[in-house]
């Protein structure tokens, strides 16, 4: 995750930078009938930010990156469907299968620019904070299979882009994660609790940057200002899987089409079929 939580010291407050990435997550959502080519969809018509014209209008202006293998280039996702950018800077290869779109082919933005401090600098912020998380170094005997080759290689792109990204940061927090694996999800209450004890770590280097109470108020009501509470109505429900599990589950999908989205209902319409059999 590359933006700084907001870290409370007194009456000062650091606000967040625009974020350039976070963690794996998808938006579920119904009523679509876009897809890409690798079957990923425009799954973010059923969420409440669908149909922004920029990325700019969510509450916090987001931006994030992918690898074109095509051109061997970085893609900045900046408008568009921010389901199919989340899919693309998610697509680790060898682990998660690469986004077809059109003419272009995106894997995780990591291979050309994991530390993106020239994204936000055009996105007009005048101070850049990094987050550089330290992993453990690999040894030699750690890596014998063909997947922990894949692994290593991939690290070894990264860290040498990183280094260009730290150098045009204004300010540098590091977290020491060399315990955890990239597949560590489970843990992320520990690994969020380490960027919180490094930054205040840091609080010295990152006080000149705060904000006094009257301009955090303002910031966090022009971002409360953005937020999208609505939910989207599907037009209609399509679920794949078995064609038994597709008659059982007719009945559920139609029953729920023209009404609200909300995932804990449909999960729970769901269960009961889900436990005759896999989806």
């Amino acid at each position: 995750m590359r933006t700084v939580v907001p870290q409370e010291r007194g009456s000062a407050r650091v606000p967040e930078l625009p974020h350039l990435w976070i963690a794996p997550w998808f938006i579920r959502a119904c009523g679509s009938e876009r897809r890409t080519s690798d079957r990923t969809g425009d799954r973010s018509r059923g969420s409440s930010y669908y149909g922004l014209p920029t990325f700019d209008e969510l509450p916090v202006p987001f931006r994030c990156v992918a690898t074109d293998l095509v051109t061997g280039m970085p893609y900045v996702f900046k408008d568009g469907s921010l389901a199919v950018a989340l899919r693309a800077t998610m697509s680790i290869p060898g682990a998660f299968s690469p986004v077809h779109d059109g003419q272009t082919v995106f894997v995780d933005g990591g291979l050309t620019n994991n530390l993106p401090t020239d994204v936000v600098r055009q996105m007009g912020a005048d101070i850049v904070i990094a987050v550089h998380l330290e992993r453990a170094t690999m040894e030699a005997k750690d890596i014998q299979s063909i997947f922990s080759v894949l692994e290593q290689s991939v690290r070894v792109v990264i860290a040498e882009n990183e280094v260009r990204g730290l150098a045009r940061a204004d300010a540098v927090v590091s977290v020491p994660l060399g315990e955890y694996g990239s597949t560590d999800y489970q843990k992320n209450a520990p690994i969020m609790q380490r960027g919180y004890e490094a930054a205040n770590d840091r609080s010295r280097l990152l006080a000149p940057f705060a904000l006094d109470d009257t301009n955090w108020q303002e910031y966090l009501r022009e971002r409360a200002a953005r937020k999208r509470t609505e939910a989207p109505v599907p037009q209609f429900i399509k679920v794949q899987g078995p064609v038994r599990m597709g008659r059982r589950t007719s009945r559920i999908s139609s029953s729920l089409s023209g009404q609200a989205a909300r995932s804990g209902k449909a999960r729970s319409c769901f269960e009961p079929a889900q436990r005759n059999g896999p989806l």
